[in-house]
């Protein structure tokens, strides 16, 4: 008897474990559910946040490249039309020398080197080279390493201030021709009291 109590003991317990186990079970179910719920959710925000942001990266009205040595590995809208292309695929490929003016270019890698050793450079301006082989000038800042599918490159932010620096030429020049205007008019005063004090 001794023995069957034993056995009707372990039986129930075992029914009582098969229970729990079950319940577990479905509590776990329930759980992986959420999760993977959440997990798809999750997904799509970042697929959505993440074609925000090209969006915005790709039509931003400053000029924006990634660079990986030589080479432009990425170009925005702004920064191909900056240099005279219409898309910005066209830009992409392309080496430094070849949208850099010749005398720039040591200054380019002063600033490509700080970057690369301190993280982030100052900026600068230099003369980019058109697709038609006219001149432009870029401003040209945060120049700081990133990681960009994968690997180590470089992002900068380019804006074209060749107009800026047009305008500003115009107004040292302006400047310049009132000064010489005034000193004509002073010169000519001076040279007038004697002749009228004669006549």
């Amino acid at each position: 008897r001794g023995r069957e109590k034993k056995s009707e003991t372990a039986r129930r317990e075992i029914s009582r474990l098969n229970t729990k186990v079950v319940e577990r079970s479905a509590e776990l179910e329930a759980a992986n559910a959420q999760v993977s719920s959440l997990a798809q959710k999750l997904e799509a925000d970042l697929v959505t946040s993440q074609s925000d942001f090209q969006i915005l990266i790709e039509t931003a009205p400053i000029g924006i490249g990634i660079i990986r040595g030589p080479k432009v590995i990425f170009a925005n809208e702004t920064l191909a039309r900056s240099v005279g292309y219409e898309n910005p695929a066209e830009v992409v490929g392309l080496t430094m020398p070849a949208l850099v003016h010749p005398g720039d270019l040591s200054k380019l890698a002063e600033k490509m080197r700080l970057s690369a050793a301190e993280g982030v450079s100052p900026p600068l301006e230099i003369r980019g080279l058109r697709k038609d082989g006219g001149v432009v000038i870029l401003a040209m800042s945060q120049g700081r390493r990133i990681q960009f599918d994968g690997a180590p490159a470089q992002f900068a932010v380019f804006r074209d201030v060749t107009e800026e620096r047009r305008l500003q030429e115009q107004v040292a020049t302006a400047d310049r021709l009132a000064t010489i205007g005034l000193m004509a008019a002073g010169v000519a005063h001076e040279i007038n009291n004697p002749l009228a004090a004669a006549v």
